[in-house]
């Protein structure tokens, strides 16, 4: 199976929380924070993260893989660029906050989303060079804070636009991403499913010229879809999963 070609760029977990180690000293001056407060602005974004890593594990098998793509892009973005604007510090923390949740689900919902579609031989190469988007996370915050933040006038304002505002193209780029053919299979809809691997198929053999490979059989995944958590994760470690678990 071929992969999609919108998948993300930079980390937003990292370049957010790079990019606040330059905005906290302005953002202090700015709303007269105390050291408490500080620290509540700080720490913002990866409580959020938290709420959004707990609410993925919920809402993971039941919305679909590209809905919580989109939703939390837009989440994030939203509320990094109204950061912006924040009049105070109340508002400001709790944009922050909530920026957060869409950086936990979105960060969290494209390893699995990019594993379900990367063939075998190449998935933990797709896997490991999205986890290197990391460092390229932290670089893009060092030159906004270096060149921007410090540099220009409400420069905090400013950070936070170019932090937010290219999410938007990342939004337009995955807008024609298709749902994850093992969710639709989860969910019983397997004419789509089809659909979109027969689409990946078509795509792959125009671009190579060349017929597809006999594909490998695989084992079939259940389709419980009201298994709890805590029988989902006991499932990883029972029958043609353990070996892949472990």
């Amino acid at each position: 199976m071929g992969t999609p070609d919108r998948l993300p760029g930079p980390r937003l977990d990292c370049l957010d929380l790079g990019i606040m180690s330059f905005l906290l000293p302005l953002i202090t001056t700015a709303f007269a924070l105390s050291g408490s407060q500080q620290g509540l602005v700080a720490s913002a974004t990866l409580a959020g993260a938290f709420v959004g890593d707990l609410s993925l594990a919920l809402a993971g098998n039941r919305v679909g893989r590209k809905p919580l793509l989109l939703w939390s892009l837009v989440l994030y973005s939203g509320c990094t660029l109204l950061s912006a604007l924040a009049p105070d510090y109340t508002l400001l923390l709790v944009l922050r906050f909530l920026a957060g949740v869409g950086v936990g689900v979105n960060a969290n919902i494209v390893i699995p989303y990019l594993a379900e579609f990367a063939p075998k031989k190449a998935r933990a190469t797709y896997v490991g060079s999205l986890a290197g988007f990391f460092g390229l996370g932290y670089v893009l915050a060092a030159l906004i804070g270096t060149f921007v933040v410090a540099r220009v006038d409400h420069g905090r304002r400013w950070g936070l636009v170019l932090v937010g505002l290219p999410v938007v193209l990342a939004l337009w780029w995955r807008r024609s991403l298709p749902e994850s053919p093992r969710y639709l299979l989860l969910k019983g809809r397997d004419a789509e499913a089809e659909a979109v691997v027969a689409a990946l198929e078509d795509e792959v053999r125009r671009r190579t010229g060349r017929p597809l490979p006999a594909p490998e059989p695989v084992p079939v995944a259940a389709r419980d879809t009201d298994l709890s958590a805590l029988r989902q994760f006991a499932a990883l470690w029972q029958g043609p999963w353990l070996r892949q678990t472990s």
